[in-house]
């Protein structure tokens, strides 16, 4: 997942920002990176189950921050396929 996050500022992060996203399948294993602007903010396996919570450090993000462009990329890693629940999933990131 790609979010273009064009124009931000510290002042507009949740304490925490997080990202929860459910799928349907029970996983036994899931690998998640985190990068922002090019530089890997987390690197987080995630047990079994249906869903997995991202909290991410509003410090490093504002840090990290550019004038032009903020890009925030999601990659997962799923040891079969895997289908995002995306009523349930939800993204926090500013208030």
């Amino acid at each position: 997942m790609v979010f273009d996050l064009e124009g931000i500022g510290e002042h507009d992060y949740y304490q925490v920002p997080t990202l929860e996203l459910f799928y349907e399948e029970n996983m036994a294993e899931t690998h998640w990176v985190c990068e922002f602007n090019g530089k890997t903010i987390l690197d987080k396996l995630d047990h079994y189950g249906h869903s997995t919570i991202l909290l991410l450090n509003r410090d490093v993000l504002s840090k990290l921050e550019q004038h032009h462009e903020n890009v925030l990329i999601v990659h997962a890693e799923f040891p079969r396929p895997a289908k995002l629940n995306l009523k349930e999933s939800s993204i926090h990131l500013f208030k």
